[in-house]
């Protein structure tokens, strides 16, 4: 008795092979860039968990959001939990981050505005299903992001006017405001609805046009009459309009629609002199069996 193998097993054994290979080259080089000092891969001048987040934060959470999107509201309440535990545990490690001085972790030099930069645009991404969809904001979650916004205005006014140091705010313009904030605002608000917009509207084109082909109306009684008649003189009409001679008796099928047709049949008449006979039939519905194979 042979093994069968389904087509998505070799992709699979591949898929496993490429990310097994993927890991093992991050990891000798990993090792080449912090313990042999290879100066080609940079690691050892970036060698900081701070570095680490630039460069994975916002690749993450680009690639969770398709996932997201489609299953948060069937996520359960205990990973709910599980995430919001891990943001509030986050926020504790950078705060004992600043305070012991880890040097390791790189926080130390970093503004609040760098954490801006770092983290506005993938918690953006991240929240982006509540901006776009209208039923999961609701009246009580617009007051407190109102509350939040005019919260941070009077925070970073205080900023500039006290100044603040640790908020890193001073020295930065108008300009620099506007590159902080136009991609996370433009994102939900602007970008996302537009291209859901557009997705969406192509795929009811392409309902619209297949119910249109559905709701085609098969044709009637009348209309079977009358491609009767047209159909008729096209066939035995000629044979009945010859003149007289000796033939076999013949058959026609005339088929109205895949699953409807009409017989006729062209007689040869009784006395020689005379014209064949046309018989036509009533049109017939004609159920189509699918052929089968029997298997010994």
């Amino acid at each position: 008795m042979s093994a069968t193998c389904s087509p998505s097993t070799p992709r699979r054994g591949l898929s496993r092979a490429a990310i097994a290979s993927a890991v093992l080259a991050a990891a000798v080089l990993l090792w080449g860039g912090y313990t042999g000092h290879w100066s080609w891969t940079g690691l050892s001048d970036n060698d900081t968990l701070w570095d680490w987040l630039k460069l994975l934060v916002l690749p993450l959470s680009l690639a969770a959001l398709p996932l997201w999107l489609q299953s948060h509201h069937r996520m359960s309440v205990t990973r709910r939990g599980t995430l919001a535990g891990v943001a509030v545990a986050f926020g504790m490690f950078v705060l004992l981050g600043y305070a012991l001085h880890w040097a390791w972790t790189g926080f130390a030099g970093n503004t609040l505005w760098d954490w801006l930069e770092l983290l506005l645009l993938p918690v953006v991404i991240a929240t982006v299903k509540f901006w776009t969809a209208e039923p999961s904001m609701e009246t009580r979650h617009w007051i407190g992001v109102a509350a939040v916004i005019a919260g941070f205005v009077i925070f970073a006014a205080s900023a500039y006017l006290l100044p603040i140091n640790w908020s890193g705010f001073v020295g930065n313009t108008l300009w620099d405001w506007i590159k902080l904030l136009f991609i996370p605002i433009l994102m939900p608000l602007v970008l996302v609805p537009s291209v859901t917009e557009w997705i969406n509207g192509g795929i009811e084109e392409a309902e619209e046009a297949d119910n249109d082909d559905a709701d085609e109306p098969a044709p009637t009684t009348a209309d079977a009459t009358t491609t009767t008649a047209a159909l008729r003189p096209a066939g035995p009409a000629a044979l009945l309009d010859s003149e007289p001679h000796d033939f076999s008796p013949t058959s026609y099928e005339i088929w109205l629609t895949p699953t409807e047709k009409i017989t006729a049949e062209v007689r040869p008449p009784a006395d020689p002199a005379g014209s064949p006979q046309l018989i036509v039939n009533e049109a017939m519905t004609v159920h189509r069996l699918m052929a089968t194979t029997n298997q010994r």
